[in-house]
């Protein structure tokens, strides 16, 4: 397409976001940074901005909304771990799973399936849990489903590796 028939031309200064980056890890004093990358990177670009963040050693999880914007950061060349954190339709777990995609639990009865994928591939798959705290889209509420997941992850632990729990807060 020719840029020059558009009403506008959006710049990326990868000089300025790595200094940005370079800034708030020194703000974070060693704690993780997980940038977060939907919508092409805000617009700004899903692939390259993406190889830009995980050239940084400190920043070892990129944050995506759907398993396509894994599967196009997985075939630009990021190998380092990447968070899908959007409630994932079940026809997508599969894919999900075999690109080594770190797949959210939201809901009772993924893990399961998330077990019988690592079966088939004979891996443990990676997943976080989503908490719901208050913004109601997706997520397991405290208490009785939280319990519940637990007795659900006794049984998928050899196939499934919990490698952490994060929410969406509503205020």
């Amino acid at each position: 397409m020719n840029n020059f028939l558009n009403n506008s031309i959006l710049y990326v200064n990868l000089e300025q976001l790595r200094r940005n980056v370079r800034t708030i890890l020194k703000e974070l004093e060693g704690k993780a940074l997980i940038p977060v990358l939907k919508g092409n990177a805000y617009g700004l670009g899903l692939e390259r901005v993406g190889l830009e963040l995980a050239a940084f050693p400190e920043i070892r999880t990129l944050a995506v909304a759907q398993v396509s914007e894994g599967e196009r950061l997985r075939r630009a060349g990021v190998s380092g771990e990447i968070l899908v954190i959007g409630g994932i339709p079940e026809g997508l777990l599969e894919a999900g799973a075999e690109l080594d995609l770190t797949l959210t639990v939201w809901r009772l009865g993924v893990l399961p399936r998330l077990a019988e994928l690592g079966r088939r591939l004979g891996r443990p798959v990676k997943a976080q849990v989503k908490v719901e705290t208050g913004l109601h889209r997706v997520g397991l509420m405290p208490g009785e489903e939280l319990s519940a997941l637990l007795e659900e992850w006794r049984s998928a632990a050899p196939w499934v590796e919990i490698t952490g729990a994060f929410s969406h807060f509503a205020d």
